[in-house]
């Protein structure tokens, strides 16, 4: 399955920003690749696994995963459906200089944060059906 196979939304969003959203995906495995930009993946509901070079983790609703620019991994479903939001942010942007492995975000106030903000962006979503 591919990214357009499923119920997807991009979302207009400023110069160096893009945000992807996926709502309760069930099949979806990608290849080895990476980004220019960091990604940013909340869980909203659901798990899903990733995958690097010498390690992975799986990642949760409520949790967050912060991947930094050039970063080979890859993802895939858990036995469970996923619903997440995808942040790719510009290195520019962010003003961070990139470390070589990701980050784990259990923080509880980071993760209200963001499903507050994730749920005011999502309310702007129209939500498609795969063709």
């Amino acid at each position: 399955m591919k990214a357009k196979d499923f119920t997807i939304q991009w979302i207009d969003s400023p110069r160096n920003l893009e945000l992807h959203a996926g709502h309760v995906v069930t099949n979806y495995d990608t290849d080895w690749h990476f980004h220019q930009d960091w990604q940013i993946v909340h869980i909203t509901a659901g798990e899903r696994l990733f995958e690097w070079r010498y390690g992975g983790t799986t990642v949760k609703k409520g949790e967050t995963l912060i991947l930094p620019p050039t970063f080979v991994h890859r993802g895939h479903s858990s036995k469970k459906s996923a619903s997440f939001v995808m942040l790719y942010v510009s290195p520019r942007l962010m003003g961070v200089a990139a470390d070589r492995s990701p980050s784990m975000v259990r923080n509880p106030e980071l993760t209200e944060v963001l499903a507050a903000r994730g749920k005011k962006l999502l309310q702007h979503v129209t939500w498609i059906q795969p063709e």
